[in-house]
């Protein structure tokens, strides 16, 4: 613990209004720490298992030990540096398009992308998004046809494109990322090398 932070622990100690303490001054610490790393999540995930730590002690030092959250002016910079962050790592958007809706895998390059894209809550999301045109064509074709209203047909597309989107999402992070098992499989019984195969 360095010198700044013994002295805050000991004038949390000695001041009544503190209400516990030391524990009160960890307390303060700990609602700080979660405060900002709430909004960092405005950063790519990658990103934050880099260098979240950093940051988190870096802001902490800054607004010094009685402040229990990051200000409005914290929030708002934090939120604005990680949209950019994720639009300055993302792939071209010619890459994402292809991505999106040819189901053609990024270069290599773009791994790390794909893996926080693949993780992500909001990925089925993203993929319904891109498709929202041909979900649009499609009510069209089935008001044609005189099926229900247009709003169930919507809402049916919408769930089906859901629930094939997370079965995608799945498949796609055991082909991509899943790392192979080293179990041995089954073995075939021994032939010799001057065994004549049967015939």
């Amino acid at each position: 613990m360095t010198t700044r932070d013994e002295g805050a622990a000991r004038g949390a100690a000695s001041d009544p209004a503190t209400g516990g303490g030391a524990d009160a001054s960890s307390g303060e610490g700990a609602s700080f720490d979660r405060s900002v790393r709430f909004w960092l999540r405005a950063y790519p995930r990658r990103w934050r298992a880099v260098r979240a730590d950093e940051v988190v002690e870096v802001l902490t030092d800054l607004a010094g030990p009685d402040v229990r959250r990051g200000g409005a002016r914290t929030a708002v910079g934090l939120v604005a540096a990680g949209v950019a962050a994720r639009w300055r790592m993302r792939p071209p958007t010619r890459v994402v398009a292809r991505c999106r809706l040819l189901g053609l895998r990024p270069p290599a390059a773009y791994d790390p992308w794909l893996r926080d894209d693949l993780d992500g809550i909001f990925y089925n999301v993203r993929e319904l998004i891109w498709r929202s045109p041909f979900l649009a064509v499609l009510v069209a074709i089935l008001q044609i046809w005189q099926s229900p209203p247009w709003f169930v047909g919507l809402a049916a597309a919408v769930a089906l494109g859901l629930v094939s989107d997370e079965l995608t999402r799945r498949r796609l992070r055991r082909h991509y990322f899943d790392t192979p098992s080293e179990e041995l499989g089954h073995f075939q019984p021994y032939r010799g090398l001057d065994t004549e195969p049967q015939r």
